[in-house]
């Protein structure tokens, strides 16, 4: 058994690195646990919006300066027919290697003592408040943040109100477009839609781009689990994914994937206790909003500000979901409309009729700013 400390954070992405940061600014003891020696893949649309580069801002973080791609517009796909338009903000495109590494060496900078490498098995009640029971070691503290992302640790499992949510596959391959694809791409965040799911595609650092696909994952079966396979396939579905990807490179040999994707999920707060949630912990919105980073990083940072003001956790987690709450409704009724391929054409109509209306939707499906 290590020493008692005030804070262990579990899980060292976006949201723990940013409890980790400013605790440690602040002069408080915190130790952080990330599994990964180096960043891996993470299924992640990898689209910093507004919000996001505001809160990475916070914690002394300039996406462009990492390298980050401009990100301006929004082009819509369904079959052979497309709708482009501004975003009416300025986002940008990040991969989440780049990104994590960042945020982990600047709370490292900070003080907080980062462990990398370090494989949590379980979380146990103790007298101090918790026990955190690693590979080779344990570790007490007053507190617990987990920030474990979409993997839950343990037996603890998410489930979500949204029927058919948990059935959801993610898949995501950076890529290397063929030199006219790229072009076209330029400055877009692209939703290609296609029956039961979409695939968003947008540019990231060093001429690269990301591809990351939601789907229910009986599809992916069928097609024997093969991504290539899948790839074309919903490219004969949708004429513009296909043009998109003809000729690309895919940047590994295959693509980072994560099952049973619980889209709509919003943790209820318990009452008391030493374990705080932060991430998709708390909430998971639908990656085509482009604002999962966004959660991650402020609900990262509204909890570093409760710890740090001495407010209850079930506080922090219900003034959270309640924000959360505002941008999920929206998003989710969007996501049934993805969901149902009848409602596919009249949407797309709408969209060529009146671009604006993707605008509208960008902006209607963003995090509420903190009251």
């Amino acid at each position: 058994m290590t020493r008692e400390v005030e804070t262990v954070v579990v899980g060292g992405g976006p949201a723990g690195a940013a409890v980790a940061a400013l605790l440690a600014e602040a002069g408080r003891e915190v130790v952080l646990l990330e599994r990964e020696r180096v960043a891996r893949p993470k299924v992640c649309g990898e689209f910093v919006s507004t919000e996001a580069l505001a809160a990475a801002e916070r914690l002394g973080l300039d996406a462009f300066a990492l390298g980050a791609a401009g990100i301006d517009r929004v082009r819509l796909t369904w079959r052979g027919r497309e709708a482009s338009a501004g975003l009416p903000f300025l986002a940008a495109g990040l991969s989440r290697g780049v990104l994590d590494r960042a945020l982990l060496d600047g709370a490292a900078a900070r003080g907080a003592d980062v462990r990398r490498g370090a494989s949590v098995r379980r979380i146990e009640p103790s007298a101090c408040g918790a026990t955190v029971v690693c590979d080779g070691f344990e570790i007490g503290a007053r507190r617990v943040v987990l920030a474990t992302g979409k993997h839950d640790l343990g037996a603890v499992q998410r489930s979500t109100r949204w029927p058919g949510r948990d059935r959801m596959l993610g898949l995501k391959m950076h890529l290397r477009l063929a030199p006219e694809a790229a072009a076209r791409l330029g400055r877009h965040v692209e939703l290609h839609v296609f029956a039961g799911g979409c695939a968003g595609l947008q540019p990231v650092e060093g001429g690269m781009a990301n591809l990351c696909v939601t789907l229910d994952r009986e599809r992916y079966r069928r097609v024997g689990g093969l991504f290539e396979a899948l790839l074309a396939a919903l490219g004969r579905e949708n004429r513009g994914l296909g043009e998109a990807l003809a000729g690309a490179a895919w940047a590994w040999p295959r693509p980072a994937a994560i099952a049973r994707v619980p889209y709509g999920f919003i943790r209820p707060a318990d009452g008391e206790g030493p374990v705080w949630h932060v991430g998709d912990q708390v909430a998971v919105t639908p990656s085509f909003t482009g604002d999962g980073l966004a959660m991650a990083l402020e609900s990262g940072i509204a909890a570093a500000e409760a710890i740090i003001a001495g407010r209850p956790r079930h506080a922090f987690e219900a003034g959270f979901a309640a924000r959360a709450g505002r941008q999920m409704r929206p998003a989710m009724r969007l996501q049934a409309a993805v969901d149902r391929p009848r409602l596919h054409r009249p949407a797309m109509a709408a969209a060529r009729f009146a671009p604006g209306i993707l605008s509208a939707l960008a902006r209607r499906t963003r995090l509420p700013a903190a009251s």
